[in-house]
């Protein structure tokens, strides 16, 4: 049986497209259309159950968004009850996708609350939100005064998310920390 926790949202099943069974799909940013290509089953909550289901094609859209057809869904009707679903994927197929350990496969949201700690400033504060905006994502922390503290979320920057604890450890170059601070 596949548990929530060992789930990850990767996309949305938007309306049907034709009368084979082809769906569109809106694609997270975690992945590309090419994950759907290999062997990696997607995964609906059907009635409270996980269920896999395997991409039999897939084809581009738009920048994010897929034709795909699922193997054993040969119909128009038979596409319509996906509609509007939520796609999720297991996280160790995204490792192994995104050549990363199954414990570096996060959502932005689930790590909004989590404390930040760097190895030379101490605490910082409490992740706020995620900014990606821009080409390079960042944390937003919120400091113990109300000011937003942006860090690159890096490899660089990051040396460690302890789940457990709710904590996320980086090595921040000087400075960075009071960057955007108000304070003189």
């Amino acid at each position: 049986m596949i548990t929530n926790n060992e789930l990850l949202e990767i996309g949305k099943f938007q309306k049907t497209h034709g009368l084979q069974g082809e769906l569109n799909v809106v694609l997270d940013q975690v992945v590309e259309g090419d994950f759907l290509e290999g062997e990696n089953p997607v995964i609906i909550d059907i009635d409270g159950i996980n269920v896999p289901f395997y991409p039999e094609s897939v084809r581009t859209k738009g920048a994010d968004s897929y034709l795909l057809k699922l193997k054993g869904v040969d119909s128009q009707a038979a596409a319509s009850a996906f509609v509007n679903r939520t796609m999720y994927a297991r996280r160790a197929d995204l490792a192994t996708y995104l050549d990363v350990e199954d414990g570096d496969v996060f959502t932005e949201g689930e790590l909004i609350g989590y404390e930040v700690r760097d190895r030379k400033a101490g605490r910082i504060g409490k992740v706020a939100g995620i900014d990606d905006n821009t080409e390079n994502v960042l944390l937003v922390v919120e400091n113990e005064v109300g000011e937003d503290v942006f860090i690159p979320f890096v490899d660089d920057f990051i040396e460690e998310i302890d789940e457990g604890e709710n904590v996320i450890y980086t090595d921040l170059p000087e400075g960075l920390v009071n960057l955007n601070s108000k304070a003189e």
